[in-house]
């Protein structure tokens, strides 16, 4: 390319915008986490009043879900630096073993489970 061509593209044609240009960038991620975050409280303030359970009684759950093919909803936490956030999946137990649940595609550690309802 011609540099002569280049040097009067930048010197009459272009127009930096500075920090603009990099704000909707900021703004956009920004607001992305803020949403994520909001809706981790919003779900974390409404399953407190679900009891969590011991690694025990999950298990006993989870055999008797297999056993009599119950589907289930199991909340989940995941630990993001100091703070939990805790989810709900539902569905059919498709798997269980070394660990991990298998609820329809998603796999789960056990160990990430804090509490299971069996569906009758």
């Amino acid at each position: 390319m011609d540099e002569r061509l280049v040097q009067q593209f930048f010197a009459n044609d272009y127009q930096d915008r500075g920090m603009q240009k990099w704000q909707g960038y900021f703004l956009s991620d920004h607001t992305q986490r803020l949403r994520h975050s909001h809706q981790a409280l919003q779900q974390s303030t409404k399953w407190q009043m679900i009891p969590q359970m011991d690694g025990v009684a999950i298990n006993r759950e989870l055999q008797l879900a297999v056993e009599k093919h119950q589907a289930v909803t199991v909340i989940w936490k995941r630990a993001v630096g100091l703070e939990a956030e805790y989810f709900r999946t539902s569905g059919q137990i498709t798997g269980w073993e070394a660990g991990m649940i298998r609820i329809g595609t998603q796999m789960l550690a056990t160990e990430l489970v804090v509490a299971l309802k069996r569906k009758n």
